[in-house]
This record gives C-alpha cells, sequence and structure tokens, in this order.
C-alpha cells in the first residue's frame, strides 16, 4: 500500500468547539430568576442585596457574551474561509519544531510557514500540542490548509492531514 495523505482534523467537520461560555450561563440564569422573582416580591432596586444581585446578573451576563462572542467570532472567521477556499496550503515535513518545557505551546515551520498554537487556544482552528495528544512532531509529513491571521496574528490550522500509509488516529484532550 502506497503513501497518502490522511486528515487528522478539518474544521469544516469538526465545527464549534468552544463551550467554555456554558461555565457562566447555568449561573447567570439562576441568578437572572432570583433576581426577577425579588423584584416581583418589591418592585424596585431597595435593598443593597437587590443591587448586589442585579451586579451579579449583570456580571455573568457581560462574561457569558464575552466567552461565547470572540471564540464564535474567530469560528465564523475561519468556517468562512474554509467554505469560501479562502485559504492557503502548505505541504512538507514539519521542520524546526519546538514546544515549552510544559508542553502546551508548539512552534514549528511548513516548507518555511510558520505555525503556532498553544492548549487551551480558545479557538476552533487546530491546537492539540503532543502534551494532549497530538500528532505534530519534527520530520512529520504533512499537508497544512491555513488562514493567515487567524487568532494572535498566526497562520490558523484549518485542515490537517499526515502522510502514511494507513489512517492515522489521535486522540486529543484539548477538543
Amino acid at each position: 500500500m502506497g503513501l497518502s495523505y490522511h486528515v487528522v482534523f478539518d474544521l469544516g467537520q469538526s465545527g464549534f468547539q468552544e463551550w467554555l461560555f456554558l461555565i457562566g450561563l447555568g449561573p447567570a440564569i439562576v441568578s437572572g430568576w432570583i433576581l426577577i422573582a425579588a423584584q416581583r416580591a418589591q418592585p424596585g432596586f431597595r435593598t443593597k442585596r437587590q443591587i448586589t444581585q442585579l451586579a451579579v446578573t449583570a456580571f455573568l451576563a457581560l462574561w457569558t457574551a464575552v466567552a461565547f462572542g470572540f471564540p464564535f467570532a474567530d469560528y465564523l472567521h475561519l468556517r468562512h474561509a474554509y467554505d469560501t477556499g479562502r485559504y492557503h496550503t502548505v505541504a512538507g515535513t514539519v521542520e524546526h519544531f519546538a514546544s515549552t518545557p510544559d508542553g502546551k505551546d508548539e512552534h514549528f515551520t511548513v516548507a518555511g510557514v510558520p505555525f503556532s498554537y498553544a492548549e487551551p487556544e480558545g479557538s476552533s482552528m487546530f491546537h492539540c500540542p503532543q502534551s494532549s495528544g497530538g500528532p505534530i512532531r519534527a520530520g512529520l509529513p504533512v499537508r497544512i490548509s491555513y488562514v493567515y491571521g487567524g487568532p494572535f496574528s498566526t497562520n490558523a490550522i484549518i485542515k490537517l492531514e499526515v502522510l502514511s500509509r494507513s489512517p492515522v488516529t489521535y486522540t486529543c484532550a484539548a477538543f
């Protein structure tokens, strides 16, 4: 059996994955219910407790909106580039591979094109370092589709393929 490229990450198949905002959604809803119930029982903001409850509810709602908004806007940007073909593709071997001591950040080049990512990235692009089960390593033959100017002004990997004789599987703790 000959060598062929096998997809290990594809934004078009993975979809939006940054659901961290849900952590704040539940408390925001509960806090809002408590605030509504308190308002019905005693209209107006007369007590320090009601004002504090309003502030907590507003903070949780804002946190939830920001925690969802930025990653989702990033996903829409990358997905639009993916769907319209406005991305670049490079093939070659992984060179200049470097990882931070904790294994959470990786940097490398393929045919002179630089890539970097960290876990957790907070983005829908590929961001799975070896420490979380990612496949990237020095000398690995790959084909990478990417969008220039992704999050943090890096080349955002939207599709990663590995050249091998059989399909490559990996499990990433970052996803």
